[in-house]
């Protein structure tokens, strides 16, 4: 059981099988187009991850993680923090085949490190954002499936 007050879970069926939502996840030139420009993955075990963005005040920002695991059309895990965040959160892509393509489920943990309110905002923002960014890689891997 998820506890939406600690942890963010997504799930999303996507018209593609295992492979091409791997080649989305972990190739630079994909995740280019459906993530953002600016995205940067090296998806071998501590290899690093790096989301230059801008927030709604129009400041730069970078979220960067490490590679934890690498299970090509399996699994993805990575640590995840903005610059200067207090504490450092977990992210992992579980794949698995489905009768329609592939069930990806998101999960991001480790709120429990900030306090209730910070904690609310940033799942808000975090589960918000998720759910752009698997929106964007379903219509991705449906248009270029392996």
């Amino acid at each position: 059981m998820v506890d939406a007050e600690r942890e963010i879970e997504l799930n999303v069926v996507v018209a593609c099988p295992p492979e091409g939502v791997w080649r989305a996840l972990t190739d630079n030139s994909a995740i280019r187009q459906w993530w953002a420009p600016g995205v940067v993955i090296d998806p071998e075990v501590g290899g690093a991850f790096v989301e230059p963005w801008v927030d709604p005040a129009g400041r730069r920002r970078v979220t960067s993680g490490v590679v934890l695991e690498a299970v090509p059309g399996v699994r993805l895990a990575l640590t995840w923090a903005d610059h200067g965040w207090p504490a450092t959160t977990f992210v992992e892509f579980g794949l698995a085949p489905h009768h329609e393509g592939t069930f990806v489920q998101l999960r991001h943990t480790g709120w429990e490190q900030w306090t209730e309110g910070d904690r609310a905002v940033l799942l808000r923002s975090h589960t918000e954002g998720w759910e752009h960014h698997l929106a964007s890689l379903a219509a991705y891997c449906e248009e270029h499936p392996v």
